[in-house]
């Protein structure tokens, strides 16, 4: 596939790695006197000079084709990498958009407008809740009768019971997997790590009935997401094994031997396996798709016949959908011209404006993202020697100038970022500004001299060729670290011209390279996204063998920052922002996690995609499942370029 190892979600998430030397620490500090550009300088650099406007008028070479009103075809920014069974994997966000059109019936959704997840209606007939001596709350789940995998076999409770017992199991973590989903349900811990065999959350009364039972720490307001589950087919993913019910909660055994527990060999095979593991090739699925081809080209879904529908009863219109990862531009110019349908997620405002200038027969419609889009981070490696400092870390966020690294990257689109947000909290800074230095000191750039004086005062001493150096466990580190980066990003350019060098102006050497396929393990790469669309900062938390909670693609054990992002979720509106001051000063000071910016999103498709409604949809499923292609076209007054632009871009 193109670009296999592409980056997260936003196409911005890197990763940083340190590195030993054997050299003794130099006395002369070369860096204090080395020139180098002041941010006001590098204003000097436009963003059209760091990432140049491709060049949209070669779009007039390629040959205008027409439409196939039974297949969309959609061009997305980001790679496919084919990790489409849960997020456990990590994946991008075409891979993303994939998995949300395979995987269907999940026992809650997000409702949109009212910013809060509830029961799914096309899922869920009838439920109650019940409250236990022990703090803990069990939801009484009744499902419809009517729902089908794509091979026609029926969904029922125990398919959602084996979903929850396959991810919470230590043989889905040991594939490299890092789960988040029923983390929440009473006994997971305990599951989890393999001391016990049966999940106490979870019962299942009748083929058709699902008892949920929450431990009593899960915050009121999460708890609707914290039950988010799609069914899985057992009969593909673990053949040989049944759920059963037991006065412990439901388990798993293997009908050869009557055996507890889930093989990891057998996980292996039928997950992992390249050609025809479920988690590139789901042979059966519940969502309004099937997957029906893979390759270099893209992916090929078509219409899953046993699909019941959505909570709105809608079914799809469109027949087929090929997706399929390249640079924005190309996709763009492909667009105008008829060989494309829709393009998703474009980040930068001043591209979608020169796609208008172009065609006018190209609608552009904006995704409301409410939490404000996708959060791009740098984050160092769990074992990068430098990053373990947390000084070093205070000057590798403190030099980054983000109200220049914003607007170069995404122009009007991207907004600088210092913290981790949920929905909520995005909010509030945007309402807020917070402007205020003492309100929100992470705001203020730091000054060269008092990253000199922060790397001295922590005993990194100059070296003499620039780079510092300190004494650890016995031999010289050097602050010297590699950013891999997605191979061809635009990023790259911006942070050589407006990073690296106040980095080396420090005496911290920092060398870009491409991220290599095969690079890092599924385990280094689960969970490098960072995304403001969750609920909750909890929800970016999952467990290590100890029990230790970690916090997402840091890799570091960090039970102090999850206590406090748990204190924040259950905080009311009044107390909320306080507490979420203090959650994300300690996670400046723990995490090597080094926020850079919020970016908005933009969707564009031809005005033969109809009812295309983005803008006011709850998830990409929904946004299809509204939407049909004709060849009826508006008249040139009403859809005129100009004030489409207006209305949408604004």
């Amino acid at each position: 596939m193109k670009k296999r190892l592409a980056t997260f979600l936003c196409a911005l998430t890197f990763f940083l790695q340190g590195t030993a030397g054997g050299q003794a620490a130099g006395v002369t500090d070369l860096a204090a006197n080395r020139s180098v550009a002041t941010p006001t300088d590098l204003m000097a650099a436009t963003m059209t000079d760091l990432y140049p406007l491709p060049a949209l008028a070669t779009m007039t070479d390629l040959e205008e084709k027409t439409y196939d009103y039974q297949t969309l075809s959609i061009g997305h920014g980001d790679a496919l990498t084919g990790m489409f069974f849960t997020d456990a994997f990590g994946g991008t966000a075409a891979d993303a958009d994939v998995r949300s059109l395979l995987e269907g019936y999940s026992l809650t959704r997000y409702l949109g407008e009212a910013d809060t997840f509830g029961m799914d209606a096309s899922v869920v007939s009838g439920w109650y809740a019940s409250l236990n001596p022990d703090g803990s709350r069990t939801f009484h789940i009744h499902l419809y009768r009517d729902m089908l995998f794509s091979d026609g076999s029926p969904v029922t409770a125990w398919d959602y019971a084996f979903s929850f017992l396959l991810q919470l199991s230590p043989a889905f973590r040991a594939l490299g997997a890092r789960n988040r989903t029923g983390i929440n349900l009473l006994g997971a811990e305990d599951y989890e790590q393999g001391t016990c065999v049966s999940l106490k959350g979870v019962h299942v009364p009748s083929d058709y009935e699902l008892d949920l039972t929450l431990s009593w720490d899960t915050p009121e307001n999460l708890e609707m997401e914290s039950m988010a589950c799609v069914p899985c087919p057992i009969s593909v993913v673990a053949p040989g094994y049944r759920v059963c019910e037991s006065d412990e909660g439901v388990l798993l055994l293997r009908e050869a031997d009557q055996s507890t527990g889930l093989s990891e060999a057998l996980l292996r095979q039928t997950i992992l396996d390249p050609e025809t593991g479920y988690r590139t090739h789901p042979a059966v699925s519940s969502g309004p798709y099937v997957l029906t081809a893979l390759d270099e080209e893209g992916a090929e879904l078509k219409l899953n016949h046993q699909y019941k529908g959505n909570a709105e009863g809608a079914t799809p219109m469109i027949q087929g959908i090929l997706l399929e990862g390249d640079d924005q531009a190309s996709l763009l110019a492909r667009l105008v011209r008829g060989h494309i349908g829709s393009v998703r997620r474009v980040i930068r405002r001043d591209l979608v404006e020169e796609a208008l200038r172009y065609e006018k027969d190209v609608r552009t419609i904006r995704v409301v993202k409410r939490s404000g889009g996708a959060l791009a981070v740098l984050c160092p490696l769990p074992g990068s020697l430098p990053a373990r400092s947390e000084t070093v870390r205070s000057v590798l966020s403190g030099l980054m100038n983000r109200e220049l690294l914003a607007p170069a990257y995404a122009g009007t689109s991207g907004m600088p970022a210092y913290g981790y947000y949920d929905r909520k909290m995005w909010r509030h800074q945007q309402e807020a500004a917070m402007e205020d230095p003492e309100a929100w000191p992470l705001r203020v750039m730091m000054s060269l001299e008092d990253a000199v004086s922060c790397l001295e005062m922590d005993g990194w001493l100059p070296g003499e060729d620039g780079v510092r150096t300190r004494w650890e466990d016995g031999r010289v580190i050097r602050l010297e670290m590699t950013l891999l980066i997605q191979e061809d990003h635009p990023m790259r350019g911006i942070l050589e011209t407006l990073y690296v060098p106040l980095l080396e102006a420090v005496g911290i050497r920092l060398a870009i390279r491409p991220l290599r396929d095969g690079e890092f393990t599924e385990a280094d790469l689960a969970y490098m996204e960072m995304d403001v669309e969750g609920s909750a900062l909890t929800r970016m938390f999952t467990r290590d063998e100890s029990g230790e909670w970690l916090f997402g693609c840091s890799g570091v054990p960090s039970s102090e920052l999850y206590a406090l992002a748990l204190e924040t979720d259950r905080a009311g509106d009044g107390e909320k922002a306080e507490i979420w001051r203090v959650f994300q000063m300690t996670f400046h000071r723990i995490l090597p996690v080094i926020p850079i910016m919020v970016l908005e999103l933009f969707d564009i498709h031809t005005n033969h995609l109809y009812a295309y409604g983005a803008e006011s949809q709850t998830g990409f499923p929904d946004v299809l499942l509204s939407s049909y292609l004709s060849d009826f076209t508006l008249p040139e007054e009403d859809a005129g370029v100009e004030e489409m632009a207006e209305d949408t871009l604004d």
